[in-house]
């Protein structure tokens, strides 16, 4: 067999990535000529090929002392040697290749790939130029170029590089990835979606992908594709902390407390120090009434980030239901040093201090407090506090009511507990809260025509509608003042028109107090003053144990005032 024979099936063989073949030509012919530099050199890409990088560099080197001035056995010896973490030799190598062959595009390239993985920005963006201006549809060069300019937080630049490639090569599935994380960190969602979908397409099982179809669910509210999303995703790799980290956060987010706490717990073990996940973890255990491992939580957290002011306010709370005063005042002040802006903080700060004078209605507190609430507020109150208020509003309706209601409007509907018991009695109904989980809650119902968030007065001040029956069922205890409301509720109601609110009675002088429970009391007497001064004749008064607070009965003063015409 002839030298040129052999070199020819060598070379044939290393295209049809068969390095054994190769060899099994190269190395009688070599035993016999072993100062064959095209041999050797092919002998080179054979035990690359083999990942026997030693050997490689050891035969490239022959080659190249034997032909100094070829410039492809260089460059071929400078990627032998990239490969085997020599960089300094391999730079030598590519310089040289360069500087023989300076239209060699992939030289340039190499150069540019080690360039950028050495930390040379400047220099990788000047050869990966020289590449594609040598060679405009070097797929690799485009690509290489895009995961450069990612590098540099280059996005714009990125992107484009990236939609080069998939001009060139459609089915290029990774940079089909990068281009539509680009997109959906543009907002751009729909063009994102198709293509973290065509990924999927020809890689089923792209983990990376899945994840980020679960974020643009998430991003449009559908939360049960998003968690079909990160399970699929989590079903595949187990470890992935991303998608692991996304479910939990949507199960947060769609009140799963308990889902959401597993993973949390599972992320804790691998990372315990992440202040993310003591903080969710200990919110959900929070809500769940786990309150010692939620103060455990917190109090790790705030070891290691003592200005975290979210955890000192829900420790507080903690600490307020368990009866600790002193301490959820103490952590109350430090939260409210370093968010002067926390209305809800300060609320719940100036009722255990009893300082009533700054206090008045507190529309971040009620918002959070009910938003928190939310979840198991039906099943608490009901259940737990032995809530019987809305039977009792509902007798009170059957008795002074003198029509059906043209127009009813459920002022702090919460839930809607409420609802069934105004129903029968009008022909439309409305709700209004701060509360937006409350507000969903109670559109669960089916029993609103319709539901408004809204602070009260805010709500009266924005219809000219008119109503022949308004309830104010334990709401008026989150609101100070109740002067501008009740003006408000007079001017909107017709005459001959049911108004019936609860309170909890007061008997300090003053016509609201703030209690340490961060509830509202009111003077009776001064109230039923103020109702009469706004053209309201009281109808009926009845104290009732309207449930269980810190395990002793509240007693809530029901009132019943009809408009005078």
């Amino acid at each position: 067999m002839t030298r040129q024979s052999r070199l020819d099936a060598a070379r044939k063989a290393l295209q049809n990535h068969q390095p054994i073949e190769a060899k099994a030509e190269l190395e009688p012919h070599l035993a016999e000529c072993p100062n064959d530099a095209d041999a050797l050199h092919l002998l080179g890409l054979a035990h690359a090929g083999s990942g026997m990088m030693k050997e490689s560099v050891d035969a490239l080197e022959r080659a190249v002392a034997l032909a100094p001035e070829d410039a492809v056995i260089q460059k071929h010896l400078g990627n032998a040697l990239f490969h085997s973490s020599r960089p300094q030799e391999a730079f030598a190598c590519y310089q040289k290749a360069i500087a023989l062959a300076p239209t060699d595009a992939f030289a340039h390239h190499n150069l540019a790939t080690l360039l950028a993985k050495t930390g040379d920005t400047d220099g990788a963006l000047r050869h990966y130029a020289e590449a594609l201006a040598l060679h405009p549809g070097f797929i690799n060069a485009h690509y290489n170029l895009g995961l450069l300019f990612l590098k540099k937080a280059d996005s714009h630049s990125a992107l484009i590089q990236f939609a080069n490639v998939l001009a060139l090569a459609p089915e290029h599935t990774e940079a089909r990835f990068h281009h539509a994380v680009l997109l959906l960190n543009e907002n751009t969602v729909d063009a994102a979606e198709k293509d973290f979908l065509q990924v999927l397409d020809s890689h089923p099982e792209h983990v990376l992908a899945l994840t980020n179809l679960g974020v643009i669910a998430l991003k449009r509210d559908e939360g049960q594709h998003a968690i079909a999303y990160f399970t699929k995703a989590l079903a595949l790799d187990n470890s992935l902390t991303e998608a692991r980290s996304n479910l939990a956060a949507t199960f947060m987010q769609y009140d799963r407390f308990e889902n959401a706490l597993t993973h949390y717990d599972i992320l804790l073990q691998e990372t315990p120090d992440n202040l993310e996940y003591l903080y969710n973890a200990a919110v959900a255990r929070m809500t769940l009434g786990f309150l010692k491992e939620a103060s455990d939580h917190l109090l790790i957290l705030l070891q290691k980030a003592p200005a975290h002011a979210p955890a000192l306010v829900n420790l507080a709370a903690i600490r307020i239901r368990q009866g600790l005063r002193e301490e959820a005042m103490a952590l109350l002040e430090k939260a409210l040093a370093l968010n002067p802006q926390d209305d809800a903080c300060r609320h719940m700060l100036q009722a255990l201090t009893g300082n009533s004078e700054a206090a008045d209605t507190n529309p971040a507190y009620i918002t959070q407090l009910f938003d928190n609430y939310a979840l198991y507020y039906d099943r608490h109150m009901q259940e737990t506090l032995h809530y019987v208020l809305p039977e009792t509003i509902g007798a009170m309706m059957e008795t002074h009511l003198l029509h059906r209601a043209e127009n009813a409007v459920d002022l702090g509907a919460g839930t809607g507990l409420l609802a069934p018991f105004l129903r029968p009695l009008c022909t439309h109904l409305t709700g209004v809260d701060l509360s937006p989980k409350m507000l969903k809650r109670a559109k669960e119902r089916g029993l609103y025509d319709a539901l408004e968030k809204a602070e009260l007065v805010d709500f009266f001040k924005q219809t000219d509608r008119h109503f022949d029956l308004i309830t104010a069922a334990e709401v008026l205890p989150y609101i100070g003042s109740l002067q501008t409301l009740f003006a408000e509720i007079s001017a909107h109601m017709h005459p001959g028109g049911l108004f019936i609110f609860s309170i909890e009675p007061s008997e300090s002088e003053d016509l609201f107090h703030l209690q340490q429970n961060a509830r509202f009391a009111h003077h009776p007497s001064k109230l039923q003053a103020l109702l009469k001064s706004l053209s309201f004749e009281i109808m009926e008064e009845k104290r009732v144990q309207a449930r269980t607070q810190d395990n002793k009965p509240l007693e809530l003063l029901l009132i019943a005032a009809r408009k005078l015409p």
